[in-house]
């Protein structure tokens, strides 16, 4: 089925590139003449378009390949930019235990993701890296924008959604305003510029990542059909990719927005490998923790007295990494979502009474 959608990687991009033994490209399944066999495949790489997937792989291709036993397929271009064939690629893949990278320009990309996700799981929670919220809270027209389409269709499965980078001189006050209404979150440029630790626990609720290049500084991202001179460092991209790739909860990362054309030194090529290959890096880490498995988390209870009600908080004996279980019952769809990732930091303001905003946001989406 897959071999229906997906067109090979041609021979002389292949040629084109070169990679020794101890490189992503001789240590990976490329689909050149025939479909790699995926049974043990974790990763799949798939190019929105030939043009611009080819330029990452050169890059990519050549980058050291540390992942021991790692089996990763790039399973070539999609035959068809149409969301609905998007969509079709990504649900089987997911549904076979892989985890797809989708890389190219490709605007459908995240409206794909999310549909796939919800045909898997009844309540998703997705993940945006992005400028600017691109949602138009007046308009009717559905398909005015992607997140319009996702927003506002009732009964659309999505239960939560965060974006990271956004800068708030590219946000009208209706969508804040919706935001909050909805208790979404969202962490603004200024507030990781500094620490991008903050944004972690944000990531690893996700359970897809979709990364606008748009939402990178022009000075190190420039393939982009509208360049702006904020955004985020491409040591920032990487980090918040690595966070993607070592969440046990997320299935499906996409990096979208890339202008081939306008990338006139390579220098955006070169940074989406480098992403690429941060997630895959993460990837390779991933401890097995919640929601892979429970049975490794070691539960501390605090009582919050003027809440008249305890709380749960889980670290993983593996990571060092902590949640929080939500104080109410949740309903079955909602199982998934109900420790929400926080920090050590959180666990010790609670014990001083001092239960973060962040949290308390989080407890209301399952009222």
């Amino acid at each position: 089925m897959l071999q229906s959608w997906l067109q090979p990687i041609s021979s002389s991009t292949l040629l084109s590139i070169r990679s020794g033994a101890w490189h992503t490209g001789s240590n990976i399944e490329v689909y050149a003449e025939t479909l790699p066999k995926l049974s043990r495949v974790k990763i799949a790489i798939i190019g929105l378009e030939s043009e611009s997937a080819d330029a990452v792989r050169k890059e990519l291709y050549p980058l050291a390949f540390p992942f021991k036993k790692l089996k990763i397929a790039d399973l070539g271009n999609l035959r068809n930019q149409n969301k609905n064939f998007i969509t079709g690629v990504l649900k089987e893949l997911i549904e076979s235990g892989i985890v797809p990278i989708l890389i190219g320009k490709g605007s459908q990309t995240m409206t794909a993701q999310f549909y796939a996700h919800k045909q898997a799981q009844s309540a998703v929670n997705m993940l945006e890296v992005d400028e600017r919220v691109r949602y138009d809270a007046f308009a009717e027209d559905l398909n005015h924008g992607p997140l319009n389409e996702i927003f506002k269709k009732k009964r659309n499965a999505l239960f939560h959604y965060t974006n990271i980078g956004l800068q708030g001189h590219f946000v009208e006050h209706p969508v804040y305003k919706y935001l909050d209404e909805r208790n979404f979150d969202f962490l603004r440029l200024g507030a990781i510029r500094n620490d991008f630790k903050v944004a972690e626990p944000f990531v690893r609720d996700a359970d897809f990542m979709s990364f606008n290049i748009a939402a990178l500084n022009s000075v190190y991202a420039p393939g982009q059909d509208i360049p702006t001179p904020n955004g985020l460092t491409s040591e920032g991209a990487c980090q918040l990719c690595r966070y993607a790739g070592n969440s046990d909860k997320l299935k499906s990362f996409s990096i979208h927005g890339f202008t081939h054309q306008n990338d006139m030194y390579g220098q955006t090529a070169q940074l989406i490998a480098q992403m690429v290959w941060y997630f895959i890096d993460g990837f390779y880490d991933r401890k097995n923790d919640f929601p892979a498995s429970k049975t490794a988390l070691t539960e501390y209870v605090v009582a919050l007295e003027d809440l008249e009600y305890e709380i749960s908080f889980w670290k993983s004996n593996r990571s060092g990494r902590w949640w929080i279980q939500v104080p109410v019952k949740t309903k079955k769809k909602q199982k998934r979502h109900e420790l929400i990732p926080c920090t050590y930091a959180d666990y010790e303001a609670a014990c001083m009474a001092d239960l973060p905003e962040r949290l308390l946001k989080a407890f209301r989406r399952f009222e």
